[in-house]
């Protein structure tokens, strides 16, 4: 795919420059000059040629023109045609900014602090009775999903839940993610473990 080439007028060569045979050579295009050719039999490394066939003062009236352009108009307010969630979304960072350690802080937009997070210990517990057979079913499934499961354990990306505090979050906002295996077609070999966050029906599986 040449680049391009869906404006041909852009490459038309309005005058160029010859050097010695095998030389690079300069092309005029009507956007700029362009220098092509092989720099292998030169004795510099590297060349750059650009020339802007306006003077200078042409070009810097146009470059000052489009900048000055910006503020012709009076900005407007970005608080204009805003969206109720923009405004909360907006009121919440204002008001949670601060510096800490040289440093601004901000809470995260749309995140509410009271999250009503429905029950789902019922369907955890079926998705886990699934994997359980499933697991009991291969034993070579479950040497690497045990391995996995060890290894987020020992890195501290999971931790074991002791049985006198499973009393003490019933009350409390409690979200089990289920889990499963993934294979991957060209890595016969490797497993994955893969949490399930969405919400589902709260149905437990057959």
């Amino acid at each position: 795919m040449l680049i391009g080439s869906d404006v041909p007028e852009a490459h038309w060569v309005c005058d160029q420059r010859h050097s010695r045979h095998g030389q690079p050579y300069a092309v005029c295009t009507p956007l700029v000059w362009t220098l092509m050719g092989p720099l292998n039999s030169c004795d510099r490394d590297c060349f750059s040629v650009d020339f802007v066939r306006y003077d200078d003062k042409t070009l810097h009236q146009q470059m000052e023109s489009i900048f000055r352009s910006d503020f012709e108009k009076p900005m407007l307010s970005s608080k204009v045609a805003m969206s109720v969630e923009d405004q909360r979304a907006l009121a919440q960072m204002e008001n949670s900014l601060k510096l800490v350690n040289g440093r601004y802080q901000l809470q995260l937009p749309w995140r509410h602090k009271s999250v009503n997070l429905p029950n789902n210990r019922e369907f955890a517990l079926g998705r886990l009775h699934y994997l359980k057979k499933r697991l009991q079913r291969d034993l070579h499934l479950f040497e690497k999903y045990r391995d996995i499961i060890n290894c987020y354990v020992s890195s501290g990306y999971a931790r074991r839940v002791p049985c006198n505090k499973q009393e003490a979050v019933k009350d409390t906002p409690v979200w089990y993610l289920p889990h499963h295996p993934v294979f991957h077609t060209p890595k016969p070999g490797k497993v994955r473990v893969v949490f399930d966050c969405a919400r589902p029906s709260l149905k437990a599986p057959p």
